[in-house]
């Protein structure tokens, strides 16, 4: 018994520490300026098989390309 309660303690601590990858939506919201007037963008980026910390990066990378361009204000992207 002592065995079965070791070997499952190990693998629990084993899936418990092991990073969790999944797949993520990274959506942004921007204002974007047309011959003098702004129009609302949007765009959704898609995040195959990542763990959360690696998401997020790639996702704050997407909004700082978009906020790169000049003709893009407020850029607002959250990782869901």
């Amino acid at each position: 018994m002592k065995k079965i309660t070791l070997i499952v303690a190990v693998a629990a601590f084993g899936l418990s520490v092991s990073s969790c990858k999944k797949d993520y939506t990274c959506s942004c919201t921007y204002k974007e300026e047309h011959n003098g007037h702004l129009d609302d963008g949007h765009e959704k980026h898609e995040i195959k098989k990542a763990n959360k910390k690696d998401a997020e990066a790639a996702c704050d990378g997407h909004a700082a390309t978009l906020k790169a361009n000049p003709d893009h204000s407020a850029v607002k992207c959250e990782l869901k």
